[in-house]
């Protein structure tokens, strides 16, 4: 993860963030507040794009992100905005550590036009193996399958990286798009036996 967070080590008064994971199909806004060291969870939203966050037009993009910031900031006081942001962003949206030049700038709209003031981003899939490591105490060997309502990403996990990652419409339904997206991956080697869903139907599936 790109988490250089000094802000964490600093101690003082309470101070609200902005946490926007954007995903296939829709962002997740999370608010939370640090006093000194000690982080807190405040609120969070969901609002869903019409198709996927590749296909939104500029308007559209602003306009989602701008409903689910201001529904997160509604359980906040009166006189307290959100600004600092911490962006979780898909994989294909970063390239050599670094968010590739057409997002840069669609984010960087997004910030000015929302008065946000970005402190870092981080890559979903690897913030989820980060946590589930954490957990576990070892290194995650897994498929990582992030189910959606029309869009399925599944990414190849060995020892706690992620290798490859590839996303489809489903077809049929959500365990055979997985299958079928396995059998395009390029990594020439066994899958693994795991697989970890993020999926809101999670017993179903």
């Amino acid at each position: 993860m790109k988490l250089p967070l000094p802000f964490l080590e600093k101690k003082g008064d309470a101070e609200f963030y902005l946490a926007l994971i954007l995903q296939n199909e829709k962002v997740t806004s999370i608010i939370f507040e640090k006093i000194g060291s000690a982080i807190k969870y405040i609120s969070h939203d969901e609002e869903e794009f019409k198709n996927t966050i590749e296909d939104a037009e500029s308007e559209e993009f602003l306009t989602v992100l701008d409903k689910v910031i201001t529904s997160a900031e509604t359980s906040l006081p009166s006189n307290v905005e959100t600004h600092k942001t911490l962006f979780g962003l898909k994989e294909n949206w970063i390239e050599d550590g670094k968010i590739k030049k057409e997002y840069l700038e669609k984010l960087k709209k997004a910030s000015d036009e929302l008065v946000l003031d970005p402190i870092g981003f981080m890559v979903f899939s690897e913030s989820i193996i980060n946590l589930i490591q954490k957990e576990e105490g070892a290194p995650v060997t897994a498929v990582l399958a992030d189910i959606g309502k029309k869009y399925i990403t599944v990414s190849l996990v060995k020892a706690g990286k992620v290798l490859e990652t590839k996303t489809s419409e489903i077809h049929q339904s959500p365990s055979y798009t997985v299958d079928t997206l396995l059998k395009h991956f390029q990594t020439p080697e066994v899958m693994p036996s795991r697989v970890i869903l993020l999926a809101p139907e999670e017993e179903e599936l």
